[in-house]
């Protein structure tokens, strides 16, 4: 396990690289990442439906008589 002091200097160099501002939302980022991670190891579907990804018919200019 880690121990406090290792946790401090690992969040200290984080608040030196990225900044104070960008922080949160690069903590945000890792818990969705995980989130989403956790969701597709457990088999839970996407809410969202699937896009139909098959092409379009191809199309016929007149009737091809001149």
């Amino acid at each position: 396990m880690f121990s406090w002091t290792e946790i401090l200097v690992v969040v200290s160099i984080g608040i030196l690289v990225f900044g104070g501002k960008k922080l949160p939302a690069l903590g945000r980022a890792l818990r969705d990442s995980i989130l989403g991670f956790k969701k597709g190891i457990q088999g839970k579907a996407d809410e969202r439906p699937l896009r139909d990804v098959t092409p379009p018919p191809p199309e016929t200019h007149g009737s091809g008589k001149k």
